[in-house]
């Protein structure tokens, strides 16, 4: 009997509701939940997708479909844009689930850049990277080499590295005692000419951007067995600096009247 007054009582709010509710929600007996029927309906009842591509062109030209009230946005950590198409403003909100979301494509190059700098590795790594990645490198030096500046010179001097050890004694006496003190100095040359004091590495480092001259500095950390470091130069610039050439892309591609900004839709 109870079961039975509880299903009369919602059979009778569910005819109290029906007519005032949207095409796609319905009211069930059950504890008179709401229930999305759209995906039942013969078509959407409005439109939206999620479109996802690697292509710049492709995500331009999906987007200069419809700019009319479209914004877009770059996440500069992921280095992605995605376009928003019913975001709405405050008076007049939308949904913002119908986008087109561009993800850049890093090329190998960038890649191993990034894995290779602030690593260390030994002689015999560091000098074959440099063999294998030549055709991008061009070596760097402090000091005039007279000619000698050459890729092959710069592999050259990380393979034949020569590690000099110096000891000095230094003594002081005074009236009231004496002090002794022992210091060593621990210092790497190539047995020919220095090691050079940077590379410059080309490379795109996103598909659809320009080519970049990308600076490392060569570390060396002496001791038994010298380990070599190659660390970009200021990366956070450099990163700032590709973030802006993919905005300003997008901006020249898209034109003016499509807002572009730095930053991340939650919803």
């Amino acid at each position: 009997m109870k079961d039975a007054l509880k299903f009369l009582h919602d059979l009778g709010a569910l005819t109290a509701h029906e007519g005032h509710l949207p095409a796609n929600l319905k009211l069930v007996p059950e504890s008179c939940s709401l229930k999305d029927i759209e995906e039942h309906l013969p078509a959407p009842l409005r439109y939206r997708a999620h479109i996802a591509t690697p292509s710049i062109a492709d995500f331009v030209e999906l987007t200069q479909e419809r700019t009319q009230g479209a914004r877009c946005f770059i996440n500069d950590d992921k280095m992605t844009a995605v376009t928003v198409f019913n975001l709405g403003n405050p008076t007049s909100p939308g949904h913002a689930d119908d986008r087109v979301t561009l993800t850049m494509r890093s090329t190998k190059e960038w890649d191993e850049l990034q894995k290779v700098s602030g690593s260390q590795a030994d002689q015999r790594i560091t000098a074959e990277w440099l063999e294998d990645w030549r055709d991008y490198l061009t070596p760097v030096w402090d000091t005039d080499q007279e000619g000698r500046a050459t890729m092959a010179n710069a592999i050259n001097t990380v393979r034949n590295l020569v590690i000099d050890a110096k000891k000095t004694t230094d003594h002081g006496v005074s009236n009231f005692g004496a002090e002794k003190t022992d210091l060593e100095k621990i210092e790497a040359r190539g047995r020919d000419m220095p090691p050079p004091a940077r590379f410059i590495f080309k490379c795109v480092p996103f598909e659809g951007l320009q080519e970049r001259s990308i600076a490392l500095r060569l570390s060396i950390v002496t001791g038994e067995k010298p380990r070599f470091t190659l660390r970009i130069i200021r990366p956070d610039q450099l990163r700032q600096e590709i973030v802006e050439e993919f905005r300003q892309l997008l901006v020249a591609q898209l034109g003016n009247d499509l807002p572009v900004a730095i930053g991340v839709l939650s919803r």
